[in-house]
């Protein structure tokens, strides 16, 4: 099962939640079904179960989560049982979750630095780059030790270069257009 994959399963039940006006509410239900699996790992073994004959799976699906989740989300999470898709399980959460997060206007991104930042640049370093892009960035800190100085940053499709290695790579490339070796 292929990251592709599981995404454009995240992407079509997004489109379903669309339709009926619930992202919300449907992603609530994902992190319920997210929960419950997370702390009952052989429960996916079961599920994923090649032994076990699916009506039997869609019992106990039927018996743990009828009542507490939509129908559109219980049909779902039959779906992903059926296609034994359930160890993806909590990559389609996020790839849904992210979904959302686009929908309204807030984008996830990548700050490569070789030290940890404070919660606080971190905030200063988010509000920078939303108003350069006019949109609402949250970034996660990834601890690179190949950036040398600064940080890189990386949102969207863009990178925001602000390392030293950057800034010598650019005086170097203007140095030999110049003629200088």
């Amino acid at each position: 099962m292929t990251e592709f994959v599981l995404f454009h399963y995240a992407k079509a039940f997004f489109e379903v939640a669309q339709n009926d006006q619930k992202q919300k509410e449907y992603l609530n239900d994902l992190i319920f079904i997210k929960s419950v699996l997370d702390k009952n790992p052989q429960f996916i073994l079961f599920l994923d179960s090649p032994i076990v004959d699916n009506s039997d799976k869609v019992t106990t699906l039927e018996k743990i989560f009828s009542k507490s989740l939509s129908p559109a989300t219980y049909i779902f999470l039959v779906i992903l049982t059926r296609k034994k898709l359930l160890n993806g399980f909590n990559s389609i959460v996020e790839h849904y979750q992210r979904l959302l997060e686009e929908e309204q206007g807030i984008y996830r991104g990548k700050i490569h630095t070789p030290f940890m930042i404070s919660p606080e640049k971190v905030k200063l370093i988010e509000k920078a780059i939303s108003d350069e892009l006019n949109s609402q960035i949250l970034l996660d800190v990834v601890i690179d030790k190949s950036v040398i100085g600064g940080v890189k940053i990386f949102v969207k499709d863009k990178v925001f270069d602000y390392s030293l290695s950057s800034k010598l790579e650019t005086i170097q490339t203007v140095l030999m257009n110049k003629g200088v070796k």
